[in-house]
């Protein structure tokens, strides 16, 4: 989601900060955690000395990203895409490592249309880049994985989506067309996403 349909970015950095400043902690770790969920991120950047603080912070920082969505938008092409598998009848879902309130947040938020499912960081235990979530992705869908496109923005993603057996698009945003390589075919905007599935779908 974030990164692929969602730019959340200047919205997640905000958030992060904040964290720093109310729970003293060092805001250059900050920069090291990007894809990390909140539960992952924040007992590391407490250290074992703080870990009876780690549920409260995590609870903390949920809230907050829930409350304050200003500068999260749809990516573009983000709408388009969902609209044109909508009309062939392509089921599609989000399959994110973002906490579940969060996510639904974040995509009506930037007006986007919902999926019937969505796998988060809450439904799985093994997140990205584990192909867990994908593989309960196509389940929820009743499909089978190698049946599925993945669109991802992340190496963690993609790695994900090809052990789960899927065909992935790799769409830069968060990372370069050089790192995303992994990819079975990467694209330069959601745009060309599009376009290159009603190639695949011929």
């Amino acid at each position: 989601m974030d990164g692929t349909v969602v730019n959340s970015n200047e919205n997640v950095m905000k958030s992060w900060y904040r964290l720093a400043k109310n729970a003293n902690l060092d805001p250059e770790a900050i920069h090291s955690i990007h894809g990390m969920p909140a539960r992952s991120f924040i007992p590391m950047l407490l250290g074992p000395e703080r870990k009876d603080e780690a549920a409260h912070w995590i609870s903390w920082h949920l809230e907050q990203e829930c409350n304050d969505l200003e500068g999260v938008i749809a990516v573009e092409g983000a709408k388009e895409l969902l609209r044109y598998l909508d009309s062939i009848e392509i089921p599609w879902t989000i399959v994110t490592s973002c906490e579940r309130p969060l996510a639904l947040a974040r995509m009506k938020y930037a007006g986007m249309p919902l999926p019937d499912t969505l796998v988060s960081v809450d439904d799985v235990t093994r997140g990205k880049p584990d192909p867990e979530p994908f593989l309960l992705g196509a389940e929820r869908l009743m499909v089978d994985a190698n049946e599925c496109i993945a669109v991802e923005d992340a190496v963690s993603g993609l790695t994900a989506a090809r052990l789960a057996g899927a065909y992935t698009i790799g769409v830069v945003s968060t990372h370069t067309k050089d790192q995303l390589r992994i990819a079975d075919f990467v694209a330069d905007s959601l745009l060309e996403v599009e376009s290159h599935i009603r190639e695949l779908l011929q």
